[in-house]
């Protein structure tokens, strides 16, 4: 960060220490020290003041942060554990809508069940038209929430923005990949950039480096509905990153801070979509009103496979009508607090 950066997360700086959260505050001269190849001061030029360039003065380098292989904790464990309790699971199965019912006996209507009829969500249908009844339904799609949720007027404060990331590889990066300053792995640590979240995370066992971020104004939010393309034209699906994204945003600054990156090319890339909470980043767990066996768990915000366990938590203690959930380690969580109604947290300030 630059100072007035550093001054404007004071706050949040210093909630980290006060609760016991391992970090450390590195000025300028620990950082040029540790990491050789990062320019921290830009002169006052062209490319400074159209750039936006800020000098990096302070960084926070967080102990505890690392890694999780997504692949291995949600398929290793939770789809295991998920079996032994006598659960499926369906895979390369896309949900076309949910099927609403009315709550009492169908009186023959058209179009049932009609405005003034309590309403429930009968059952699922997949876009090949099968249909699976459930006495609830907990929908955690996260980015494709919408596509369910909208044609059947529920609004979940979500919306998905695609993020790219791309990959560089080149015996250049030597020095960032072999680094006894930070960690056991001896890279550099994952570096979030003073702008616009830009940040480049280490891969020492291909010699190289992943970046993203950027920043996302201008960029559109994705909007879509079931009914109005075939299987392969949902623009959910597409993962194709833009590598311009690449070139006229996150390289032209990034190449200012790490010199060596210049004139290197991209070696891979990718993209998908975060769930984006419009309010204030963090998740949304609720039953909306007015149609029953409907549980929303959405709006990861770019974080939540860290926060999955809790959320995870919250919404079993939703479906069980309990007003507390017991998250890990014992805490308590008023399970309003995620709700739309009764909603009450802080927004996320501190976003990585």
């Amino acid at each position: 960060m630059d100072r007035v950066q550093f001054e404007g997360n004071k706050r949040s700086v210093e909630a980290m220490l006060d609760n016991n959260v391992r970090i450390e505050i590195l000025d300028k001269d620990d950082i040029k020290q540790k990491i050789p190849d990062l320019v921290t001061d830009f002169d006052d030029n062209e490319n400074t003041e159209l750039l936006g360039l800020k000098n990096i003065d302070y960084g926070i380098l967080g102990y505890d942060c690392g890694e999780l292989d997504a692949d291995k904790i949600t398929r290793d464990f939770y789809e295991n554990e998920f079996k032994k309790l006598g659960g499926e699971t369906l895979f390369s199965t896309r949900i076309k809508k949910l099927v609403l019912e009315p709550v009492e006996e169908e009186l023959g209507i058209p179009g049932e069940p009609v405005g003034w009829q309590e309403k429930k969500v009968g059952s699922i249908e997949t876009q090949e038209g099968k249909k699976i009844t459930s006495k609830m339904f907990i929908l955690a799609t996260g980015p494709w929430a919408n596509e369910l949720l909208l044609p059947i007027g529920i609004d979940s404060h979500s919306l998905p923005l695609k993020k790219s990331l791309f990959r560089v590889q080149t015996p250049r990066l030597a020095s960032l990949l072999d680094n006894k300053h930070f960690n056991e792995e001896e890279t550099i640590p994952f570096t979030i950039f003073p702008l616009h979240g830009i940040y480049v995370k280490p891969v020492k066992y291909n010699n190289s480096i992943w970046i993203g971020g950027g920043s996302t104004v201008g960029h559109p939010y994705v909007i879509s509905h079931p009914d109005t393309f075939e299987k392969e034209e949902n623009p959910l699906d597409d993962t194709q990153a833009d590598s311009r994204d690449y070139e006229y945003d996150q390289y032209l600054i990034l190449s200012e801070y790490l010199p060596i990156l210049k004139d290197q090319p991209l070696t891979n890339q990718w993209a998908g979509f975060y769930a984006m909470n419009t309010i204030d980043k963090n998740p949304v767990v609720f039953k909306p009103n007015g149609i029953k066996r409907l549980i929303v768990v959405t709006s990861g915000s770019g974080s939540g496979i860290m926060k999955a366990d809790a959320v995870g938590r919250i919404a079993d203690a939703l479906y069980r009508g309990e007003e507390n959930a017991e998250l890990f380690g014992g805490k308590e969580f008023k399970v309003s607090r995620l709700g739309l109604k009764s909603r009450d947290v802080d927004k996320e300030d501190f976003v990585i």
